[in-house]
């Protein structure tokens, strides 16, 4: 009878060991509905829609391919368009890419006069976007902090001028873009703001501020025609928005032949300043520019796009890249390929 019970408490105490393991063990978790909905986005296969200011404008064409790179890298599809440095053509390709029923905008306009119509389109068809160098209405803003990078390169010439010359320059040349409103403004009064912190009581009247529209060509013209005006400028510094329009004032300085008290700062470090850097290692009157690095914009716009189509975020009004300068000192830093 002992025996007996005995076996009946040993099992008590096993049923009731085991039923306290039950009752212990942890439920399997369930993933909530916003990771199932984060994980179909992410492999869902979008389409991005970029208009590009132009194809024949090797900035442009760098901004151009690191976005594709980045999209192909995620498996994305993207359509791409060429502005043409035309308001209306971006009002135009604006309307293909809604036809194209894109998940997402780029959109890289020169016109700011335009920007607010492509805004309206793309608010009409519930398409996001951002815009790049250009602001655009109500769309968040990526590329350069113009007011820095202007201000740099401003600086900058100030600073050279005065540690070569020793005296105050006879000229400032800025070779602007109105056309690009706002961004080009920024940019082109940061540049004479940067010089003045050097020189702040250089005359008004030694400051020549010109339309360049953006290229070499147009910039050439418009240095040459400055330089007929003003015979007697000996020293003279000049600066501009990229590195193209900062391409043609040099080659009008030397066309003229008045490039051997000149130097010039640009805003870009595209190869266009690379190359011609590095062919005269830096002895030209070419001494700087600010570096954009247009070939790393795919790297930081595309993670952006992609908070908004994968993870419905909200990006905040402005995303800028960093700047740095480019010059003797530290383009074997950033360009080495470049450097000598």
């Amino acid at each position: 009878m002992k025996k007996l019970l005995s076996l009946l408490l040993v099992i008590l105490m096993c049923a009731s060991l085991f039923s306290g393991c039950a009752k212990s063990a942890p439920a399997q978790a369930t993933p909530t509905p916003t990771t199932q909905e984060e994980k179909k986005e992410e492999s869902k296969k979008f389409t991005i829609g970029f208009a590009n200011m132009a194809d024949s404008i090797e900035f442009c064409m760098n901004v151009k391919n690191s976005i594709e790179n980045e999209c192909k890298a995620r498996g994305w599809d993207i359509i791409s368009l060429d502005n043409n440095l035309d308001g209306q053509k971006a009002i135009q390709n604006t309307d293909m890419l809604i036809q194209q029923k894109v998940d997402y905008v780029i959109m890289f306009n020169i016109d700011a006069s335009t920007q607010p119509a492509v805004a309206d389109k793309l608010k009409a068809a519930k398409i996001p976007g951002i815009a790049i160098d250009i602001y655009m209405p109500d769309f968040p803003f990526f590329g350069v902090d113009n007011a820095k990078a202007g201000s740099m390169g401003g600086e900058y010439l100030g600073k050279y001028a005065q540690n070569v010359w020793k005296q105050e320059p006879d000229l400032l040349v800025i070779l602007d873009n109105p056309t690009g409103g706002k961004y080009a403004f920024d940019r082109s009064n940061a540049c004479e703001a940067g010089f003045r912190k050097v020189y702040p009581d250089f005359p008004s009247d030694k400051i020549v501020r010109v339309d360049a529209k953006s290229d070499v060509a147009p910039a050439q013209e418009a240095m040459t025609n400055i330089l007929t005006a003003h015979p007697n400028a000996k020293y003279i510094c000049v600066t501009g928005i990229n590195d193209q329009v900062c391409a043609g004032g040099l080659a009008a300085l030397e066309t003229t032949k008045r490039d051997q008290n000149a130097i010039v700062c640009s805003l870009g470090a595209d190869s266009s300043f690379l190359k011609q850097f590095k062919a005269t290692k830096g002895e030209g009157p070419w001494k700087a520019s600010v570096a954009f690095t247009p070939e790393l914009y795919g790297k930081y716009l595309i993670p952006l796009v992609e908070k908004v189509l994968v993870e419905k975020a909200t990006l905040p009004e402005v995303s800028a890249v960093e700047n740095v300068v480019i010059d003797k000192d530290s383009i074997k830093t950033y360009y080495p390929d470049y450097a000598f």
